[in-house]
């Protein structure tokens, strides 16, 4: 049998941190005899979540609240992480020769993403192949490429640039 009560423990954990910790971090917004009582106690200092509120038996409340979004700060914050990353390396693959852009992709770009445990997958375009296979085809007025390695050089070529 599933314990939804352990499994909405721990959701609330992954995205608020753990109970104690929380506890900890109001002893500076708190007189520490607030913050003993909280602890002794039991009390949760933590926000209460949405799917906390609800009338409804456990397991659909930990249904409810494994879908529930990451707050948009957090969500912002890893789009702008991952767009600093970026830019700065588009400019040194410019500088060495490669023509790529950036497109972010996966679980943040998605707004699927799990506070803290999820990455910022930035994919790098290379913006210029131009692929001919042997043999060639008329080729109806396109101009050659201009660059002669094949894909698989160019994606070796920039992921060794990369790092």
């Amino acid at each position: 049998m599933i314990d939804f009560e352990k499994r909405l423990q721990s959701l609330k954990e992954r995205r608020q941190g753990s109970r104690e910790r929380a506890i900890y971090e109001s002893m500076e917004s708190r007189d520490s005899a607030t913050a003993r009582i909280a602890a002794l106690s039991g009390i949760d200092v933590r926000e209460p979540e949405n799917y906390e509120t609800l009338k409804e038996p456990v397991s659909v409340k930990y249904a409810i609240g494994s879908m529930a979004p990451v707050e948009a700060k957090s969500t912002e914050v890893s789009k702008k992480e991952g767009n600093r990353v970026a830019d700065s390396l588009i400019p040194s693959l410019n500088a060495k020769g490669e023509s790529v852009t950036k497109r972010l992709q996966g679980s943040v770009a998605l707004d699927i993403h799990i506070k803290g445990h999820s990455d910022v997958d930035m994919l790098i375009i290379v913006t210029n192949p131009v692929n001919i296979e042997l043999p060639q085809i008329n080729q109806n007025g396109y101009l050659p490429a201009s660059d002669p390695r094949s894909l698989i050089d160019i994606a070796k070529d920039v992921r060794h640039k990369s790092d």
